[in-house]
């Protein structure tokens, strides 16, 4: 056996080996990708329900301003978190998150960003951006809490003026083959406010005392409701981000799985032609020898 048969042996060897384990990978993935997306699309109507609600106090407020509300005029400091993943081998999911970064907040002058990295794959953009704090990707059983204590951080790094603008980056979930990455303001809660932020505690009533439109009474209350709304929803549009980006990562990876084991695939057929080749290369040269040798005997 010639040594470039051996060399292509060991190389069809070697590849199917490779497939073997990225066929296994891309099953793992496929499991995981269904069990999040599922996660997702119940949990989708209940945040877009507490959107729709706090959308509709929104609505009704007119003076007075909620602290979570309130727009800084002259930015100065904004926190930025990166949502990425805790493993690799999911094609260019984190590089996506990384290039909405640099595509965003690169060129805003005159304002001190910081970030906050979620998932340990991701890497750090910019020197010249602060990474204050590194988390990994917590498992689906402790996303809520993980979600909720994050989000405590958050308002009170707000509440405090340590920051005046928090934005999240994180990869919004579509299909099986498509996910896309944005970028939303988390605090303050200016989406929310139809006039884009201000909050107030005098609500529109109408003569039964109900809020317009509404079949619940909310009047001096409204600040305590809000204290206990606005927190919970940004936990919950936290998780939800949380989710759509888990989903999305196990998708991409279940895909650069499904590309890896094809093109191993074809690099083997590719591999196996050249083989026969070889043999019947070294085949026809062995039969030459035999009848070159027979006949010099005959002669």
């Amino acid at each position: 056996m010639s040594g470039k048969i051996r060399e292509l042996k060991r190389r069809i060897k070697g590849i199917n080996t490779m497939k073997q384990l990225t066929k296994a990978m891309e099953l793992v993935s496929t499991s995981k990708y269904k069990k999040h997306q599922n996660l997702v699309i119940m949990s989708r109507p209940y945040t877009s329900a507490m959107e729709s609600i706090l959308a509709n106090i929104g609505d009704t407020i007119k003076d007075e301003r909620h602290p979570l509300y309130l727009k800084c005029e002259n930015l100065k400091t904004r926190l930025i978190i990166l949502l990425g993943s805790d493993r690799g081998l999911c094609g260019g999911y984190n590089t996506a998150v990384t290039k909405e970064f640099k595509s965003v907040f690169s060129t805003n002058e005159g304002v001190k960003n910081t970030l906050i990295l979620i998932g340990t794959k991701l890497f750090e953009p910019f020197s010249q951006c602060e990474v204050i704090e590194r988390y990994e990707l917590p498992i689906i059983e402790e996303g809520l809490e993980f979600c909720r204590r994050f989000v405590l951080m958050l308002i009170e790094k707000f509440l405090s003026k340590e920051v005046e603008e928090v934005v999240l980056v994180s990869t919004e979930f579509i299909s099986t083959v498509s996910s896309t990455v944005k970028s939303e303001t988390l605090l303050p809660l200016v989406d929310l406010l139809p006039s884009g932020g201000l909050s107030s505690y005098e609500i529109e009533t109408d003569s039964t005392g109900l809020i317009d439109g509404w079949d619940i009474p909310l009047l001096s209350q409204v600040e305590t409701v809000l204290d206990a709304l606005l927190p919970k929803y940004l936990t919950v549009k936290f998780y939800q981000a949380l989710l759509e980006s888990t989903a999305s990562e196990q998708a991409s990876r279940m895909r650069a799985m499904q590309n890896a084991s094809q093109n191993a695939k074809e690099s083997i057929e590719v591999l196996n032609l050249e083989l026969n080749r070889e043999r019947q290369s070294a085949i026809t040269q062995e039969n030459s020898e035999i009848i070159a040798g027979a006949e010099a005997i005959q002669g």
